[in-house]
């Protein structure tokens, strides 16, 4: 194997400026709360209210005029609150809900809506909450800091 000789250039009295980066607390605690949402548990709520953020497996029948509209239904139907997929009113009428609970969704589709017929209508919409899930995160601490990095305490 042939040596191979190397010559340092000049690098003694070279000045480097070191960057400083301030964290703020509040960052810090974005970050905990981001560590603690990675090992957060789905359970179910079985008497527990729906809040936003849940998932809700929902069965749902609209009326327009007293009858059911084309398109205006669906089961089993995976709905987070808060996600706004359904028109505005919709999801904030399911806050509080339990699983199990029918509601009435009373509401008028927006007036720009892409469907002519139903523009600016008022309609409601029948709701079976079949399910409630929700992810529950733990708070922040040394056994939840260790499954999220390579740190063994807060």
């Amino acid at each position: 194997m042939a040596e191979i000789k190397v010559e340092l250039g000049q690098y003694k009295g070279i000045e480097v400026i070191k960057p400083f980066f301030e964290v703020t607390e509040e960052e810090i605690q974005v970050e905990f709360q981001k560590a603690c949402a990675l090992v957060a548990k789905n359970e179910e709520k079985t008497t527990e209210p729906a809040e936003l953020g849940d998932l809700l497996t929902i069965d749902f029948v609209g009326y327009l005029d007293g009858k059911p509209f084309p398109g205006g239904d669906g089961e089993n139907f995976p709905l987070t609150l808060g996600s706004n997929t359904f028109i505005p009113g919709f999801e904030e009428q399911l806050i509080g809900a339990k699983a199990g609970d029918e509601v009435d969704v009373n509401l008028a589709f927006p007036e720009k809506y892409h469907e002519k017929s139903l523009a600016g209508r008022p309609v409601v919409f029948k709701v079976k909450v079949h399910s409630i899930r929700t992810n529950r995160a733990p708070e922040m601490s040394d056994e939840v800091f260790q499954m999220v990095s390579q740190c063994k305490t807060v």
